[in-house]
């Protein structure tokens, strides 16, 4: 099968052409860039503007904490819901500026007008830059298109795994286990909502967490500190005098490794902790606790509340404590995160703000300038903070840094003796600036910024598809050139922002985000289709 015979009846090819209203606006004929069908405005601004011009090119430094954030247009990431919507308005309030008469939207890209960016299109017959001159053209003349009443359904074409399939390729990806025959013929009979009522069952075993804490390290990767003594060596004994008690045991090298592998596995159990106890998955960035058994509870230099002996189901049992003196964070103020996640003299925490962009914002800093940057050009005075060439990049990543600076780069508690760097921008996320009063806690305040911007829950959702189904996600930097992969990223960032809705509505409980993506297509895609849904993420 061809990627264009299976992606038409999946309604990922081009919208379906329509027919113009009589007198009722231009016809396809007057359409300034589609010859062949109509497309209304919408459409135009989606599948060109947005798509071709805007995310490839201008959104780098044009959003709240970009390098033009101060400018006159501002936008908004495809993570948001309504990112269409809200940077369609933008565009068109700042396409009504103009100079000589011209809209600045046509001047600024080619390097016009103090063009903070400089010459960002090739020139006037650069694709890209007639794409914003059809949306000026479409403003004075809008084109409307005949609604043909028809509806696509996104599954239309696609083979699908039936409802007991389903469930037991869940089952094993869940649990490790097949569900039973009574569960399969439950799901049979009752459709999707006796499957939902079968997936919830599984998510309810104490091995669904085992399972999930072993797929979210993939992401995290926190276990390299499992055995021997790596996760230890994070404690010093000058922050955590108790942390070699160990060492006056009998079996010391037995506690010892308890002692390292409680250290070790702290981000996980957080996150276990959230499933088992039915709470909120942003406590994961802003859980004011960290997780303890016996084992650390020692090396934190809290007094013990049960028995310390290795095998004992009460000393290696988890739960959640707040360290006096200490400002928690969820996992980013975790010793073994922040090691694993390390900084030096000069990265100056810049690993650790991309890492946590990429994980827990849906947003790769690394993809705002595609373009290779020769220190030799730049003759600006601290280009990081001044250079368009940098900031593109620089200025989303250097605030998030600024907020990590308590943490030295072994994990450890230290705030900067003289103060966060004064050559760097200043601490903060997005357009907000770190209060002073906020510095000692700045990984909470940070936490806090986060888990309310919507990116939070795209990036959630993109979790969770990456844990279960396993698809290579689209963005706009892969699909760039190709047609029907825009089309895909289209409906793949439309499923993501509608889940990721739903998701914060239900008081952020993972596993109804686990649950939408099971009875997915990008999960129940079977046969054919699943290696063509492969083929075409690749």
């Amino acid at each position: 099968m061809r990627r264009s015979d299976w992606l038409l009846p999946l309604g990922l090819a081009a919208l379906a052409a329509c027919q113009p209203k009589e007198d009722d606006g231009p016809t396809k004929d007057d359409a300034p860039a589609d010859d062949a069908v109509c497309v209304d405005d919408a459409t135009h601004f989606e599948t060109k503007v947005w798509a071709e011009t805007l995310q490839p090119v201008c959104i780098g430094c044009h959003t709240a904490d970009g390098a033009a954030a101060n400018s006159d247009l501002v936008l908004v990431p495809a993570t948001r819901p309504d990112h269409l919507t809200v940077n369609r308005a933008a565009l068109e309030d700042v396409a009504g500026l103009e100079r000589d008469d011209q809209s600045i939207i046509l001047r600024k890209p080619l390097g016009l007008d103090s063009h903070g960016g400089g010459k960002v299109l090739d020139g006037e017959d650069d694709p890209r830059f007639q794409n914003l001159v059809a949306f000026v053209q479409r403003m004075g003349t809008p084109t409307v298109c005949e609604d043909d009443g028809g509806v696509i359904d996104p599954s239309a074409g696609l083979a699908l795994l039936d409802e007991a399939a389903t469930l037991r390729k869940a089952a094993l990806i869940l649990v490790g286990h097949l569900p039973t025959e009574d569960a399969l013929d439950r799901a049979s009979a009752g459709g999707d909502d006796a499957l939902v009522t079968e997936l919830w069952q599984l998510m309810g075993e104490d091995v669904f967490v085992d399972v999930f804490v072993e797929r979210l390290n993939d992401v995290l990767l926190t276990d390299r500190y499992l055995s021997g003594t790596s996760a230890i060596g994070i404690f010093d004994d000058t922050n955590y005098p108790g942390v070699y008690w160990y060492e006056a045991m009998s079996d010391n090298n037995r506690s010892r490794n308890a002692v390292n592998d409680a250290i070790a596995r702290e981000p996980l159990m957080l996150a276990a902790h959230l499933i088992e106890n039915d709470r909120p998955w942003t406590e994961l960035l802003t859980a004011d606790y960290t997780m303890v058994n016996a084992f650390n509870r020692r090396a934190w230099g809290l007094a013990d509340v049960g028995p310390v002996e290795v095998g004992h189901p009460e000393s290696e049992r988890f739960h959640e404590v707040t360290v006096p003196g200490f400002k928690h964070a969820g996992i980013l103020s975790m010793p073994a995160f922040l090691a694993r996640y390390p900084t030096t003299d000069t990265n100056r925490n810049r690993h650790r703000s991309w890492f946590f962009y990429k994980t827990f914002l849906a947003t790769d800093i690394l993809t705002f300038a595609d373009r290779p940057i020769d220190p030799s050009t730049s003759a600006t005075h601290n280009p990081t903070l001044n250079d368009s060439q940098c900031t593109v990049c620089h200025a989303t990543m250097d605030p998030v840094a600024g907020a990590f600076q308590n943490w030295d780069e072994e994990g450890r508690y230290r705030p900067p003796e003289n103060g966060w760097y004064t050559d760097l921008a200043e601490p903060g996320f997005g357009e907000t600036t770190m209060p002073s009063s906020a510095k000692p806690e700045a990984l909470a305040w940070l936490a806090q910024q986060a888990v309310a911007d919507p990116r939070f829950g795209a990036a959630t959702v993109r979790l969770v598809l990456d844990m279960y189904a396993r698809v290579p996600l689209l963005d706009a930097t892969t699909a760039r050139e190709d047609e029907e992969l825009k089309a895909a990223l289209a409906l793949q960032d439309a499923f993501i922002s509608e889940v990721a809705t739903e998701l914060a509505d239900r008081g952020w409980d993972i596993k109804y985000a686990i649950e939408r993506v099971l009875l997915s297509r990008y999960f129940r895609a079977a046969g054919e289709g699943e290696a063509v849904l492969g083929a075409l993420t690749q």
